[in-house]
């Protein structure tokens, strides 16, 4: 497997106002993320709407994706679903269109699984799909907590795990995970505390925000591996920034903020998410706008 660390960009997966792919604009992204110097993309998790999506359209937005890549980004490709029979479906046809990894969300829903349950379920599809494994540990979305004493044991049994995307931003429940799992288990989160994160051993992170302005992201982990602090320190304030315009507006328009940031990047991303949400005032365009552009950035307003 090719070394998946920096920036691990999940893209937004586009759609038409039919809930459709917009095929197209995904291609139109992933070169614009690569073009900005991203290490990696991450296919279909959360932000990139797997979970409300259908099978063949999952496998169809990876098959495209993949293809428009070429190899120039390792690519993951989360897979999760409820059950572990689509998650296999998924993966098998994941591991056949060449991803480097895949990921997988413990199964949710049904958030009274036990330990065995969950343990299961991983095993089988390590078993079965035979590659690469990324635990994504999301406990608001798959409803538990992956804890790291859990992680080290899921880890023991299930050989293909590599590494765990923690969806938690705290810096001090990463270095649980990094006290507690071996050096080489990769953990990948905190994008508001990628400075220090880095420094004591966070491989990288997996943070959608940020896809309104990776050339930040990228330009603070080109920082800390030159160990540059007094630029990290300023890029990681403006990434904060961004983050906090974005969680604010984000409590009234949800995930749709996201998408108008992308489209003030200048994307005509007609629809994300795959559900309706409350247009942005034209006040608080402005205000995302104007966000954007004091962190340095060229909006098309």
């Amino acid at each position: 497997m090719k070394e998946i660390k920096g920036i691990v960009m999940p893209i937004l997966t586009p759609f038409k106002e039919d809930g459709e792919l917009d095929e197209a604009m995904g291609c139109e992204i992933a070169d614009f993320l690569i073009g900005a110097g991203v290490h990696a993309l991450f296919l279909l998790g959360s932000f990139g709407q797997g979970p409300v999506m259908r099978v063949d359209q999952r496998k169809r937005f990876a098959e495209v994706i993949i293809k428009q890549v070429r190899g120039r980004v390792p690519i993951v490709v989360h897979v999760g679903t409820a059950d572990s029979y689509s998650t296999v479906e998924l993966g098998l046809h994941a591991k056949s269109l060449g991803c480097e990894a895949i990921a997988v969300v413990g199964p949710y829903y049904y958030s009274d699984h036990t330990e065995y349950e969950i343990t299961e379920h991983y095993k089988e599809v390590g078993r079965q799909v035979g590659m690469p494994m990324m635990i994504y540990n999301n406990p608001p979305y798959s409803g538990y907590d992956i804890t790291p004493a859990m992680m080290l044991r899921l880890k023991e049994r299930v050989p293909q795990i590599f590494g765990t995307k923690i969806s938690a931003d705290s810096l001090e429940i990463a270095l649980n995970y990094l006290q507690q799992l071996p050096k080489e288990f990769a953990i990948y989160g905190l994008a508001s505390a990628l400075l220090p994160g880095a420094l004591y051993g966070i491989r990288g992170t997996i943070v959608p925000p940020m896809i309104a302005y990776p050339e930040l992201g990228v330009a603070l982990w080109r920082a800390l591996e030159a160990k540059n602090l007094e630029e990290a320190l300023l890029q990681q304030m403006k990434i904060n920034e961004l983050q906090k315009t974005l969680r604010t507006l984000g409590r009234v328009y949800g995930r749709g903020v996201q998408c108008e940031a992308v489209r003030l990047r200048g994307f005509a991303v007609k629809k994300f998410p795959r559900w309706t949400t409350k247009p942005l005032s034209s006040e608080d365009k402005t205000v995302l706008a104007h966000a954007l552009r004091q962190a340095g950035l060229s909006v098309f307003a």
